[in-house]
């Protein structure tokens, strides 16, 4: 999935070669070949770009809405267009530039090391030898809630204290997302217990300022009372990776997101229906959750595998030669 720089200079590429002139618009797949036959041919004024989602702006008051992090990515080429092995959705063609759209390349990117979040926790859990003020109770608090909460790395940054919500055994997590849409996310007894410890460390530290009885103050802070970053963030977690040994099993590009994306396939391997998965995502799309569907199918295959029963089923089986159900056949 793009990133937003990513989206913003793809704008500006596009912008540079195809804006201030007709453009031809078509749908290889066929998916979208009614919409690309209403603007084949129109005017290009220009384009914008918001979040993960790009607006060509076409005359007389059309507009061609990509979510990028739903549809994959553009292939740049130079006319004519060459033969391709990729899926086009769509296809936008200057007068001496090409961009093609195909289809997501990748699936959700969760690491596959084995009991990788249970490594991950108890690294956090410990003293970083390498920092000057370690503090592993928020280290923990902040892993855990990424592992078992699912939350983006910016809606992490966003939590504040009042952001923790309910009474003991119905606590939840009032999530700020995508579009300034809030939504509940309930959280179990052992990460209340964990947040609750390192807020009762932090209290016990006094940090300037830091006043936690105030529901605006921040949730996650660096050691001196300030707002974690999505830098700080990122940082944190990629040295966990590392402590923890599993580095090299976090797919490339993925780093904090791949928490997220390990829960989500996680929750449906241990049988979570994907509508709910899907609020506690926050998606707005239905077909953004089933992406994970796929992700798992070979994962439900091994737990399939290496279900108990399946070793009655063997047992059965050896109990029972081939020969004798040819017996069977034979009467």
């Amino acid at each position: 999935m793009p990133e937003g720089h990513t989206i913003h200079r793809t704008a500006r590429d596009h912008a540079r070669t195809l804006a201030g002139g007709p453009v031809r618009v078509t749908s290889p797949q066929g998916r979208f070949a009614a919409g690309a036959a209403t603007l084949d041919g129109a005017f290009l004024r220009g384009i914008d770009a918001w979040g993960k989602h790009l607006f060509y702006r076409f005359e007389p008051d059309l507009t061609l809405h990509v979510h990028l992090g739903l549809y994959g990515k553009f292939w740049p080429w130079t006319p004519p267009p060459a033969a391709t092995h990729r899926q086009v959705r769509l296809r936008l063609e200057g007068k001496a530039h090409g961009y093609d759209l195909t289809g997501p390349s990748t699936l959700p990117r969760s690491i596959r090391a084995r009991d990788a979040v249970g490594r991950l926790l108890s690294t956090a859990a410990a003293p970083d030898p390498r920092a000057r003020r370690p503090w592993p109770a928020r280290d923990l608090a902040v892993a855990a809630t990424f592992c078992v909460t699912g939350v983006r790395e910016a809606e992490a940054v966003g939590l504040d204290v009042g952001s923790l919500q309910g009474e003991p055994g119905a606590r939840r997590l009032e999530v700020v997302g995508k579009g300034r849409k809030v939504r509940p996310v309930p959280i179990d007894p052992s990460l209340d217990t964990v947040l609750g410890r390192y807020l009762d460390e932090r209290r016990a530290m006094a940090l300037d300022g830091d006043d936690l009885d105030h529901p605006s103050t921040p949730l996650f802070v660096d050691v001196r009372g300030r707002r974690l970053t999505v830098d700080q963030i990122r940082y944190l977690i990629e040295r966990l990776y590392v402590r923890a040994g599993i580095r090299a099993q976090v797919p490339a590009g993925a780093l904090v997101h791949a928490l997220r994306h390990t829960f989500a396939t996680s929750a449906l391997e241990a049988g979570a229906d994907v509508v709910e998965l899907q609020e506690l995502l926050g998606h707005a799309s239905l077909e953004t959750t089933r992406r994970y569907l796929s992700a798992t199918a070979q994962g439900l295959r091994h737990v399939i595998q290496g279900h108990p029963s399946q070793a009655a089923v063997r047992a059965a089986l050896a109990d029972r030669p081939a020969d004798a159900a040819g017996d069977v056949a034979d009467r």
